[in-house]
């Protein structure tokens, strides 16, 4: 078992808009690893946000989420 993952990339946050809603939603993408691999995080509205301000890269995190098959592999929501 890991104590964390390192962050090793930041992406950009993208904002698009969501079906039925007047409020767009936002996304950013957060590249963790550690000792087994590599995976993707995806960050969500005020997370997506909160990312962009408190993540740097070389940040050790604990995550917690669903991991699922992306467009890139496996990825964390």
């Amino acid at each position: 078992m890991t104590d964390g993952a390192k962050v090793t990339g930041i992406g950009d946050v993208r904002t698009f808009e969501r079906d039925g809603e007047d409020e767009d939603g936002t996304v950013v993408n957060v590249d963790v690893a550690d000792e087994t691999g590599s995976v993707r995080v995806s960050l969500w509205d005020e997370s997506a946000e909160a990312a962009v301000d408190e993540l740097d890269v070389g940040q050790v995190l604990r995550i917690q989420g669903r991991p699922r098959e992306g467009y890139n592999g496996v990825e964390v929501s």
